[in-house]
């Protein structure tokens, strides 16, 4: 990675939140930034005219130090079809924008080198980056291991993927810092220069294939978070693609739920490293064997940054889940409720299921399908199943044996399952969909669903 970037004209692709945090770094260190987004419409506004995009514009407004620096050394542009002339160093492009886009295809023409926020945030950090990525689970275990570091008084940074670009965070840290970065695989596309201390695949499962085409493109995406040799890496071996990855690494460790590895579930129930008991899991406050793989990884990378199992227990007891992951909402009139927006994908669904096994459940499916089969999710404890948005159809289709209501939307879906809900049940959220049909993000889904059911109770203690 380039140190040097005073003065150099750097192009920024996408300006989300990873594009905006990538801007201000690259003008703290003093370069020209231009900036490019696809959906970005840029207006005249008086005293910074044709520099401020009408989608960003509020936001602008309410910074002022921002539209300072930014009429000071970044300029919008309406397209690229003079990039040529900018002279540019290279360009640091957003996540979400795919390899396919035309524009993308244009700077490669161009033969302009192009890099992710991330290679550009982490060429800058100080300290040991630990990188975590996986099909599901990366969330919960960057922050328990964010948890562990803290409980043990190390100087520790969340980011990644987690919403916290990398880049606003690189330069507060220090040589003593850790650095617990989630990361997907839309950054790992255009990162070729990623030099984490420790990195974690947590497992890799069909999702996201609209874009990477194939399971094995999927997966050789997800590993090149180990293109540095000298990276301690981490593999779940009860993931078949995991399993095929670590082939080419020596000295790479192992987690496990069910064969002997380095980190493992013993048969008295306690997670064992090397045969020393570490934490039972029953003193985990994660429901689900998919957690206890999240846990297994996140004991693995806090023992290769030398915390002793004393603290690593004490984080992991203290632990609370996060919101969206099998959140237990509420509990009323024997009927317990479980927010799990985040299962954007059927083997998501299926490990809350199986966290549930046995419970009676009411489950709420449906949103914008993303390609995969549903048949896999036929359980026993499945009540009923509750369908919505456009992916209800095929729902419907893949589990035609099983008790199915369609619903028109999402609220009606929720609402339908209060209403046939009895002591006993289980109202289960896990939508194994995305959720742009109806809302911006699985979060706000989330929300809306816990503002629904806390509603529900609300009216019912009242009457």
């Amino acid at each position: 990675m380039q140190k040097d970037l005073k003065d150099k004209n750097i192009l920024v692709f996408g300006y989300a939140r990873s594009g905006q945090s990538a801007s201000q770094f690259l003008i703290s260190a003093g370069a020209n930034v231009y900036v490019y987004d696809d959906n970005l419409k840029v207006v005249a506004m008086k005293g910074n005219s044709k520099n401020i995009s009408k989608n960003y514009l509020d936001e602008y407004l309410n910074n002022k130090n921002m539209i300072k620096n930014l009429n000071k050394r970044v300029k919008f542009l309406e397209n690229l079809n003079n990039i040529d002339e900018l002279n540019i160093s290279f360009c640091v492009i957003s996540p979400t924008i795919s390899m396919q886009n035309k524009n993308f295809k244009l700077l490669r023409k161009h033969k302009i080198k192009i890099i992710s926020e991330l290679e550009l945030g982490a060429g800058f950090c100080k300290g040991k980056i630990f990188a975590i990525t996986g099909t599901n689970g990366k969330t919960t275990t960057c922050n328990l291991l964010h948890y562990i570091f803290c409980t043990a008084k190390k100087k520790s940074f969340l980011c990644g993927n987690v919403g916290i670009p990398i880049t606003s965070i690189a330069k507060k840290t220090t040589d003593e810092s850790f650095i617990v970065c989630e990361v997907s695989s839309y950054q790992l596309e255009t990162t070729h220069e990623f030099k984490p201390f420790a990195s974690a695949i947590l497992n890799v499962q069909p999702d996201h294939l609209a874009r990477h085409k194939t399971m094995n493109k999927y997966a050789t995406c997800k590993n090149r978070i180990n293109m540095w040799h000298k990276t301690k890496k981490i593999f779940n071996k009860d993931c078949p693609y995991c399993l095929k990855m670590e082939k080419n690494f020596h000295n790479a460790k192992h987690f496990s739920l069910s064969k002997k590895a380095d980190i493992a579930l013993d048969e008295d129930g306690y997670i064992s490293y090397y045969g020393k008991k570490i934490i039972h899991r029953k003193d985990i406050n994660l429901l689900g064997k998919k957690n206890l793989e999240n846990v297994m990884c996140a004991i693995l990378l806090a023992k290769l940054a030398g915390i002793n199992d004393s603290k690593i227990r004490l984080g992991l007891k203290n632990f609370q889940p996060l919101e969206h992951r099998l959140e237990v909402v509420a509990q009323n009139c024997g009927v317990r409720f479980i927010n799990d927006s985040k299962s954007t994908n059927v083997d998501s669904t299926l490990f809350a299921l199986d966290a549930l096994e046995g419970e009676n459940i009411l489950l709420l499916l449906g949103g914008v399908d993303k390609g995969s089969s549903y048949s896999r999710l036929h359980k026993s404890s499945i009540k009923v199943i509750i369908a919505y948005g456009e992916a209800s159809s095929k729902i419907r289709q893949d589990l035609k044996s099983l008790n199915i209501i369609l619903a028109k939307n999402f609220q009606q879906a929720v609402q339908q399952s209060l209403e046939i809900a009895k002591a006993g049940d289980t109202i289960l959220f896990s939508p194994a969909c995305a959720s742009f049909d109806e809302f911006a993000s699985f979060e706000e889904r989330g929300e809306k669903f816990k503002e629904l059911v806390q509603k529900y109770i609300n009216q019912k203690t009242t009457s």
